[in-house]
């Protein structure tokens, strides 16, 4: 029985496969309940870059209120 371990590593490779084939096409998400919301990730980021051109704006000013 020397062939039945190499028939063993083939078939794990195949599950391998097809286990990252579907992860690749369906995601990694299991249902509903574990879907994300990019809306917040969005509105974060969003307020985030609109403070950091305030500070840019702020430092802008007080260097030419300084001169």
């Amino acid at each position: 029985m020397p062939d039945s371990s190499g028939k063993v590593v083939v078939e794990a490779h195949a599950l391998r496969k097809a286990t990252a084939l579907a992860a690749l096409l369906h995601g990694s998400r299991r249902g509903p309940r574990d879907t994300k919301r990019p809306y917040v990730t969005l509105v974060l980021s969003v307020v985030l870059g609109m403070l950091l051109l305030v500070a840019a704006w702020a430092a802008h000013r007080l260097g030419h209120l300084l001169k």
